[in-house]
């Protein structure tokens, strides 16, 4: 292939020309088979879906040794396997073949090439690892490693260089609960034989989601009865701002039943008329007076006029010793690590992190734990067990029937993505 800068055109001369097409038209190709070829100055495809990514470019006409003229007005990017990668492909639908130019990965890239009797080894410069192979098939080299990685489905998938398992039939309920640990999957089990036993699998999302330094020492005492005593926190800033405008949450712990409640804030100064409005909450709705409330020492927890009108005692923690007030520190982790887990499976945008965070609490809540026997924080509160039935994991692909007025033929759904359940909706 020639270049001529004037009419932008390229000329393709092939050592075997004869053979090429007379391989080709007793050997069918469905757009994936590459040539090898040292005639060709540029790489060629002939299928559109085998682009990673694409951008239109000048014309570019190809002269055919038959006398014909095609134009390229494509050129892009395609994988062939997860470290051979080729660039400036030109799209050309007008060929039966793709060809690989020899002259171009071995200037362009970083790659080695070895040919014998009856195969052809892509290797890497520096490593000298095998990337590619092709085989010698009617006197021409295929490559066989684009077949094997893009068409076999992949064991693992990759995001920012860790794996997600694929769902199967083992793991569904891990993936559903939040990446939750075996030995209270086995719990659920017990209670619920729907939900399947924990398989030992590695999961790349539990470690990078929940992996620690040290954990802060276990506390025996614990209230005797709902409210007794309230844990209050205030997490934030976060750096980027929820889909909704919010940095910070309020997260509210229980110290009896260890149930959670959280309020999406966009400034800190929202804190103080949300543990208010949280008060009223709990004398209407259980009938219940909390007798004390344990935070840091926070300005926005400081209201000791409405505390005193209350009765309730406010209990902070010493300066710079979160540790005293650990029992909602360590909600805090356990929440942080559930909504990673919950962005990493799903991978949503960053700005739907209040959505993860709002689901990781749903499924605390509804999840047995060792520090209050083996039960739920949600039976504990409201004295029977959770739901498990229409529980489904986040991220997953969801279809809303669209709305009314809709004619005959119209489209009855559309695709969402479910993001978890609003408070006080059905």
């Amino acid at each position: 292939m020639t270049n001529e800068p004037n009419n932008m055109s390229h000329g393709i001369s092939f050592t075997t020309t004869n053979h090429l097409i007379t391989a080709h038209t007793s050997y069918p190709s469905n757009g994936t088979s590459w040539i090898i070829d040292s005639g060709a100055t540029d790489h060629i495809t002939c299928s559109f879906d085998n682009f990673q990514n694409f951008s239109k470019i000048k014309p570019i006409h190809i002269n055919l040794p038959n006398g014909s003229v095609v134009i390229a007005h494509l050129s892009g990017t395609v994988q062939l396997s997860s470290q051979l990668i080729i660039r400036d492909v030109l799209y050309v639908p007008n060929f039966k073949f793709n060809l690989l130019s020899i002259s171009k990965l071995l200037t362009c890239a970083d790659y080695i090439l070895n040919f014998s009797n009856f195969q052809c080894e892509i290797q890497e410069k520096k490593s000298l690892k095998t990337i590619g192979l092709a085989k010698l098939k009617h006197g021409l080299y295929h490559l066989e490693t684009y077949t094997k990685s893009i068409h076999t489905p992949p064991k693992t998938t990759f995001i920012n260089n860790f794996s997600t398992p694929p769902v199967t039939n083992s793991n569904l309920w891990h993936f559903r609960l939040g990446h939750l640990s075996g030995n209270r999957l086995n719990t659920l089990h017990k209670s619920f034989p729907f939900i399947s036993k924990y398989v030992d699998e590695n999961c790349d999302i539990c470690h990078l989601a929940k992996q620690k330094k040290l954990s802060y020492s276990p506390s025996a005492n614990r209230a005797l009865k709902p409210f007794d005593l309230i844990h209050m926190d205030l997490w934030g800033p976060f750096s980027q701002s929820s889909v909704h405008g919010h940095k910070y949450f309020l997260t509210i712990v229980d110290d009896f039943s260890r149930y959670t409640w959280i309020v999406l804030l966009k400034t800190k100064g929202d804190v103080c008329i949300h543990v208010q409005n949280f008060v009223s909450l709990i004398e209407n709705q259980f009938h219940l007076s909390i007798k004390c409330i344990r935070s840091d020492n926070s300005p926005e927890f400081l209201q000791k006029h409405f505390f005193a009108s209350k009765g309730i005692l406010h209990q902070t923690s010493c300066i710079y010793t979160p540790q005293q007030n650990g029992r909602v520190e360590r909600k805090h982790q356990h929440i942080l690590n559930v909504a990673r887990a919950l962005m990493f499976q799903s991978q949503l945008p960053k700005q739907y992190w209040s959505y993860a965070v709002k689901h990781a609490i749903y499924l605390i809540n509804c999840i047995p734990s060792p520090i209050i026997d083996n039960k739920t924080p949600f039976e504990l509160l409201h004295e029977h067990n959770p739901d498990f039935s229409n529980l489904k994991f986040f991220g997953c692909l969801s279809y809303a029937s669209t709305n009314f007025p809709r004619q005959k033929f119209d489209v009855r759904a559309k695709r969402g993505v479910f993001l978890g359940y609003q408070t006080g909706t059905k």
